[in-house]
């Protein structure tokens, strides 16, 4: 059995810094020699050294391959609007040395935890292509176009989704697979089925013959699914098949993702903008909090935050927890609300109400209301800004309703005048 693992992953400059720190993971956890070859789209340019300093540091070999430019790449787009890179590395097959008899191949958005080794060497079973089970098929089955997707996969070729179909982001690719694998039907097959998936559709769908799905989760666990505390030290590679933790606000799961950038030298100006933005998220908690407590005292005094206004109608910007408590007070009130807009593209309703995500169809439908309340308060600026420009409907802040302070509250008035 040969000591060396082989690990292979694709990248371009938007990559590196992400690929520095899933390397870093991996070195730490891993004490067998490992052989790394990073599959290069475009160019690199001098970012090329920051991958070679990582490995170097481990005493591991690196070897950079430059990926074919892709002649579909208008076409792929024309399906997700994503670019071609992860169809690309499959090019591995005819690109790494002859004598790789088998590599694992890595997405950049995981960081290891754990040791591989047994992973790596698992029996193939006559098979070419080992996965892990897709989390995300049972963890996005309330996303409407998820739910079609599985059902059309259920109709025509896989009848146990959940079971059956596989995650790419870590995948044991057995060198042998490049007999019976053609690249150019890969990228002609998921053109013209459209596949919203791409190539791990191709691969479940195409080649489902040629692959192990294997059950445990232990080597590739979907970030921000099912219980952190209960899972996470059960875990040898997180993935973050969803949100990613350089695009979020401190989730419990981006924690483990963090932790290694703090040792990944160079990214220190990745972790300066995530304690940034954990101050922030803590500083907005804290604001709605102490706004809460003075939308209490006023339910304790008066029955709703609207007693002392006189609105025959409003319109809502935010359908978070506070339009939810909002929408309560609306009711007692007995003052119609014409619509409720929130960008997030996901909220789709909030008790009962149906949430626009088309900001100038939301003003449309909410004709000549009195006044557009954003609940979102700790973005109220921004969001003035932008309506003023599109709307001569009065705008006010959730604050000034709660507190009666029309264009004067602030998050400083809240903490220090909260009688």
């Amino acid at each position: 059995m040969d000591n060396r693992m082989n690990i292979a992953f694709a990248c371009n400059k938007d990559y590196v810094k992400y690929a520095e720190i899933m390397m870093q993971s991996l070195f730490v956890n891993n004490k067998k020699s490992i052989k790394i070859y990073v599959l290069v789209e475009g160019n690199l340019g001098i970012q090329k050294d920051k991958l070679y300093d990582v490995a170097k540091r481990y005493d591991s070999d690196i070897s950079f391959i430059q990926l074919l430019e892709n002649t579909r790449e208008n076409d792929i787009k024309k399906i997700t609007g994503g670019g071609t890179i992860y169809i690309d590395r499959w090019w591995a097959l005819e690109l790494l040395p002859e004598d790789v008899d088998r590599f694992l191949l890595l997405d950049v958005d995981i960081i290891v935890k754990g040791d591989l080794w047994k992973f790596y060497n698992s029996d193939f079973e006559d098979k070419y292509l080992i996965l892990c089970r897709d989390m995300g098929v049972i963890g996005h089955l309330g996303d409407k176009e998820v739910k079609k997707w599985i059902n059309f996969l259920q109709k025509h070729y896989i009848k146990e989704v959940d079971k059956e179909y596989g995650n790419l982001g870590v995948a044991l690719v057995n060198r042998k697979m490049k007999e019976v694998f053609d690249w150019n039907h890969m990228i002609n097959t998921i053109i013209q089925n459209r596949y919203i998936f791409l190539e791990q559709d191709y691969f479940n769908i195409n080649m489902r013959n040629y692959i192990k799905v294997v059950d445990s989760y232990e080597y590739n666990y979907t970030a921000h699914i099912g219980d952190f505390e209960k899972n996470i030290d059960k875990v040898k590679i997180l993935h973050y098949a969803g949100p990613k933790p350089w695009h979020g606000e401190g989730a419990i799961w981006d924690k483990p993702w963090y932790d290694y950038a703090r040792k990944t030298i160079g990214c220190e100006d990745i972790v300066r903008e995530y304690e940034r933005r954990r101050y922030i998220s803590w500083e907005n908690q804290f604001r709605n909090c102490e706004l809460l407590h003075r939308w209490m005292d006023v339910r304790a005094k008066e029955s709703t935050v609207f007693d002392k206004c006189e609105y025959s109608s409003v319109a809502l910007y935010g359908a978070g927890r506070m339009c939810r408590h909002l929408l309560n007070d609306l009711k007692s009130a007995n003052i119609p609300c014409r619509g409720i807009y929130d960008r997030n593209s996901e909220l789709n309703e909030v008790e009962g109400w149906h949430v626009s995500h088309n900001l100038e169809k939301f003003l449309k439908d909410i004709g000549n209301t009195d006044v557009i309340i954003v609940t979102a308060v700790a973005y109220y600026d921004e969001i003035k800004d932008l309506l003023g420009e599109k709307t001569d409907i009065r705008i006010v802040s959730l604050e000034e309703i709660v507190t009666g302070k029309y264009g004067e509250c602030s998050f400083s008035w809240l903490i220090w005048n909260p009688s």
